[in-house]
């Protein structure tokens, strides 16, 4: 019986020991895994190690917009941001302090970024200048005149959406109109650049077209330009007068042909023409539909220099009477006569 006794007081015990162990055996695994997950490699890093972010560099100070302009201003201004300006700028400025006109022509401008605070600038006049930058003027919703020849100029995105009575950008490399799909512009002076696609200029109003000396073939792109009155092709590629006949010109068209390909004009029939400058002699068919037509002035020269417009009534008997006329022929070139041997040196 005391065997028995002893045998339950023992496994008594054991039974205490064993739930006592477990109670001590839960926070001791907590304890544990929280000293493993201490000490693994996400401790931060010793602060002489830490990398230290460096601060931001101080902003400068945005410049004060001028708003009371006077010329020494200007030429402070522009000299600033060109170097080489030559300082014969010329500047119209309102009582108000506002330019209204300033004139850089060939003055050495590289950089528009002087152009700020001029919200009444209507004019502005760049030709001449080692100049390809033009996105200063994004905004200018005064202006009204830019004159951009001879520059370096290729991009004109900073105009979209202007409304220019004058733009020229002669000889510049300027091949992209794209821009101009927003813009109204009434005289636009392409010369001597190396466009080729006029599409961009469908439906955008332009009064005055000046392509000479351009390498334009096609100009279907011009059928639906708004309001054109005055179109010169002048020694462009163009052969196809087509397109011309698809347009509305509720003043008449003035249209320069003279020196291109194109040898049909009978679709001129189509065509309200108000002036008519071309090459007669390249012409072989439609000719009798041009003297049918009400044509105020006809000529074969409207250049610098050179202007021999007529009325259709004294331009027709003349070029008959020059036509009919026997060709003189031209003088025989006299053969040169040999200069004589020099006398030879007194011995």
């Amino acid at each position: 019986m005391l065997e028995c006794m002893s045998g339950r007081i023992d496994a008594f015990h054991l039974m205490k020991f064993s739930r006592l162990a477990s109670l001590f055996a839960c926070p001791l695994f907590v304890a544990v895994t929280l000293c493993l997950v201490n000490c693994g490699g996400n401790d931060p890093a010793p602060e002489e190690n830490r990398e230290v972010a460096p601060a931001p560099a101080p902003q400068p100070k945005p410049e004060p917009v001028v708003t009371d302009w006077t010329d020494v201003k200007l030429h402070a201004s522009i000299r600033k941001v060109n170097p080489n300006y030559s300082g014969n700028g010329m500047f119209a400025i309102d009582p108000e302090g506002q330019p209204r006109q300033i004139v850089l022509a060939d003055c050495g401008i590289e950089s528009l970024a002087w152009i700020k605070g001029m919200p009444m600038l209507q004019i502005i006049d760049l030709q001449k200048n080692p100049l390809s930058d033009i996105s200063p003027l994004a905004g200018l919703k005064g202006l009204q005149n830019l004159y951009l020849e001879s520059t370096a100029v290729t991009d004109i995105s900073a105009l979209g959406g202007m409304s220019l009575d004058e733009l020229y950008l002669t000889a510049t490399p300027l091949k992209d109109l794209s821009p101009l799909k927003t813009m109204k512009v009434n005289k636009l002076n392409l010369v001597n650049t190396p466009v080729t696609d006029l599409t961009p200029l469908a439906g955008v109003p332009i009064q005055s077209l000046w392509l000479t000396d351009t390498p334009v073939k096609d100009i279907s792109g011009l059928e639906k330009v708004q309001g054109l009155v005055s179109l010169t092709l002048h020694r462009t590629q163009v052969e196809d007068l087509t397109p011309l006949t698809s347009g509305l010109y509720p003043q008449g068209l003035r249209l320069h042909i003279g020196g291109t390909p194109a040898t049909d004009v009978s679709p001129l029939a189509k065509v309200p023409l108000s002036r008519l400058v071309f090459s007669p002699e390249k012409i072989t068919k439609g000719m009798d539909v041009i003297r049918q037509l009400p044509i105020r002035e006809i000529g074969t020269e409207f250049e610098d220099g050179k202007n021999n417009l007529l009325p259709a009534s004294a331009f027709w008997p003349k070029y008959d009477a020059e036509k009919a006329a026997p060709a003189v022929p031209a003088e025989p070139k006299k053969a040169a006569i040999p200069a004589p041997a020099s006398a030879p040196a007194a011995e």
